[in-house]
């Protein structure tokens, strides 16, 4: 479940008066909060309006409210003989008998119910939450951003879900001094918006125009429409697939969420929503191919956002040499000295070919200097790595002539880290440079991810520990995104990323477990059953990494 935070709360200003005569909305000069929602209940004929006005500060009684909430679904028929012997008024009678069959309302002993008695604002929640259930929503029930009102101890433990539900939705909001005042008695003013606000609820169909390589599929729904419909960065939202039901967050990158986690992204171009799953693949996961349809609703209102905040790290990095302090910085590139690597053996970067960050010839030129002798690329495909040399602005001449001469190996992996395919080519990858020369380079694009797990593997193949290994790691988002280490940002983006990686290479499920365990030797177990090295392969490996060699700095 995704846990929820911070929200910036929408408080309702209601002025809590009596009034000696009940309030016209029409006769009033000025515009009020309600205005809007009055109009839409009474043009949608969910409420009714009085001779004398609407009456927006009277309480709202049960019959009432019964009846709005059954006409704002359609007014249901049902088949279900009623138990009260005591309905006021036809009008009235089916949406009793609707609310009876759903067990939200029971007839007493003596059948009967006091409709004419005010409903409180924690009653009329029950209600809206099965008014959502219809719609098909499925809201979080989470009460982690309810608890921060003031009077949370007041909802009774009978509503406490439904009171998250449709405060997590935004449909019962607090008053002044953000006050539920769950016991309070609904007004007519208050109803009225919170149907207007269940009609507004952002719900949107679309369906999926391609996949990439990494199985994030791309839907025709423009992100301008996604932003019309009322979603929000930080929002939760509910994503049906196929018959798969996925609650996941509105971000803006990929890093929004944890590996292995759902995330609703913009893309770029074309400017269209896509859904991924981070460090893996969302379309094989959820089966999904081209023209399958997709829906989105809303699940909870910013229901993501301090996370969000914390994560949203990407608008951070430029592709400016000029606000970084070295070349080595903006290229991410670094040497690997851990455990048993020796100095100048191995070295991670972004890309040194693909131009696309506007990093690649900072990167060559390093890797010159370092004297680079072999590369795994981890990004690239044969097709794509010949086709940044086609181009007329390629300026990457080291890294060419590496692999014109056999030196660099082309791998072409996703992010999912777990998945066969990418132990698969890992193999390839790793069986390419036994007896090949070092210095080597490991890269992908922008060398923080792929080539900070596979930088990963070695380092604790070397007998680095983990700490060292998450220091490492985490000097990539130091780099790109300035983000200061020890920092709660740090801690974060470390433990959902990099120890998470180490813990499934190590197979234990807690950072305990993995301070506890012999990292080094469950790393050569892994790569010996899950990638499908032999053991004298992976002793090569450790043997490449550990040798001395006279080897150029990096500037």
């Amino acid at each position: 479940m995704l846990r929820e935070k911070n929200i910036s709360l929408l408080l309702a200003v209601l002025m809590l008066l009596s009034f000696a005569v009940p309030i016209s909305t029409e006769a009033a000069g000025n515009k009020k909060w309600f205005d809007e929602a009055v109009s839409f209940v009474i043009d949608e004929k969910l409420m009714s309006e009085e001779p004398e006005g609407f009456k927006p500060y009277d309480e709202v009684n049960m019959e009432d409210a019964l009846l709005a909430v059954h006409s704002l679904i359609g007014k249901p028929e049902v088949e279900f003989e009623t138990n009260f012997t005591n309905i006021a008024e036809e009008k009235y009678e089916d949406s009793i008998r609707w609310a009876e069959s759903n067990g939200l309302i029971e007839a007493s002993q003596d059948k009967l119910f006091k409709f004419d008695e005010k409903v409180s604002r924690e009653e009329v929640s029950q209600l809206l939450a099965k008014v959502i259930e219809i719609k098909g929503f499925m809201p979080t029930k989470d009460d982690s951003l309810i608890k921060r009102t003031q009077d949370y101890d007041d909802i009774q433990p009978e509503y406490l879900e439904s009171m998250s539900i449709c405060y997590n939705l935004g449909l019962i909001k607090g008053r002044l001094n953000n006050k539920l005042c769950p016991n309070d008695k609904m007004l007519r003013a208050e109803l009225a918006q919170t149907l207007e606000n269940i009609s507004n609820l952002a719900n949107i169909d679309g369906k999926t125009i391609s996949i990439s390589k990494y199985g994030n599929i791309t839907t025709d729904i423009s992100v301008e429409s996604f932003k019309n419909m009322g979603f929000e960065p930080g929002d939760i939202i509910t994503v049906k697939v196929g018959d798969k039901l996925i609650n996941m967050p509105y971000g803006d990158t990929y890093s929004n969420v944890d590996n292995k986690k759902e995330v609703i992204v913009p893309d770029k171009e074309p400017e269209n929503i896509v859904v991924a799953i981070n460090m893996g693949n969302f379309a094989e996961t959820y089966n999904v191919t081209e023209g399958t349809e997709v829906n989105f609703k809303i699940a909870e209102k910013a229901g993501y956002l301090e996370d969000y905040k914390i994560r949203n790290i990407d608008k951070l990095r430029t592709n400016d040499r000029d606000d970084y302090s070295s070349d080595s910085v903006f290229a991410n590139f670094r040497p690997v000295v851990m455990g048993n690597i020796q100095e100048g053996i191995l070295y991670r970067s972004s890309s040194p070919v693909n131009p696309m960050l506007g990093r690649a010839a900072y990167s060559d030129k390093l890797a010159e200097e370092a004297g680079i002798k072999t590369v795994i690329n981890l990004a690239d495909s044969k097709e794509e790595l010949e086709e940044y040399f086609s181009k007329e602005d390629f300026e990457s001449n080291y890294y060419k002539s590496l692999y014109d001469n056999g030196q660099v190996v082309y791998l072409n992996l996703g992010v999912d880290f777990s998945a066969d395919d990418f132990n698969t080519k890992l193999k390839d990858g790793l069986e390419f440079i036994i007896g090949k020369e070092g210095p080597f380079l490991v890269h992908c694009n922008e060398g923080k991810d792929r080539a900070g797990f596979v930088s990963a593997l070695f380092e604790a193949l070397s007998g680095a520990s983990a700490e060292e290994i998450k220091e490492d790691y985490m000097v990539s988002y130091m780099n790109y995104y300035h983000v200061e280490k020890d920092s709660e940002q740090y801690e974060r983006i470390a433990n959902s990323n990099i120890m998470t990686s180490l813990k499934m290479i190590a197979g234990v499920d807690t950072i305990e477990e993995l301070n506890d365990i012999d990292l080094q030797k469950a790393t050569e177990k892994y790569l010996i059953e899950k990638v499908g090295l032999t053991p004298e392969q992976v002793k090569s490996i450790q043997n490449l990494l550990s040798q001395e060699i006279e080897a150029k700095k990096a500037a």
